[in-house]
């Protein structure tokens, strides 16, 4: 079964400081996660199972009309506590993100959604590695605690994704947009 998404990803060199951050997370990994992905650093909307991805393209084409490119202030690291830790940047509070979510949901049934991705649940992030090795969990845990120097990031494209391995199913172009 594929699983699919909504994103908005980097598709720029402003992404720099995330990859730069995905080096950083890898020494603590069985294999480099995020760079494994081919794909730009990215904020996932939402994760689906069983919902086609032609109602997700649609959704996208609604949810994105007319949106100029997104900058997001990164600020801190964070951890998702598991058997396998995930390591993450957090972006400051944006009411743009709050409001994408919002549509997407108002458009598909959140609880098709993974419940990570559901309303009051999500919690914005950009990942920078799912495969820790048990062995550095303790280490990676303590490298989210370090501080980080405030970088921005400029999302310029939305995707339509199935995974894995990542396949842009549609994309839509957010730098072409007028700027307000």
């Amino acid at each position: 079964m594929m699983t699919y998404a909504i994103t908005i990803r980097a598709a720029n060199h402003s992404g720099h400081a995330i990859r730069r951050l995905w080096d950083d997370v890898s020494e603590f990994e069985t294999t480099p996660s995020m760079q494994n992905l081919d794909y730009a650093p990215h904020i996932t909307l939402g994760i689906y199972e069983t919902v086609e991805p032609d109602l997700l393209c649609d959704a996208l084409d609604q949810i994105f009309v007319e949106l100029p490119a997104l900058t997001l202030r990164f600020n801190r690291l964070n951890v998702f506590d598991g058997p396998s830790p995930i390591l993450w940047v957090a972006p400051v509070a944006s009411e743009t993100l709050v409001l994408l979510s919002r549509k997407l949901h108002a458009l598909i049934d959140p609880e098709l959604c993974h419940h990570h991705y559901r309303p009051n649940t999500w919690r914005p992030h950009c990942t920078l590695g799912t495969d820790i090795r048990p062995e550095y969990a303790d280490a990676a845990r303590d490298f989210t605690r370090r501080r980080v120097s405030p970088f921005d990031v400029i999302f310029d494209r939305a995707d339509c994704v199935a995974f894995l391995p990542v396949k842009i199913l549609k994309s839509t172009d957010l730098s072409a947009s007028s700027r307000s």
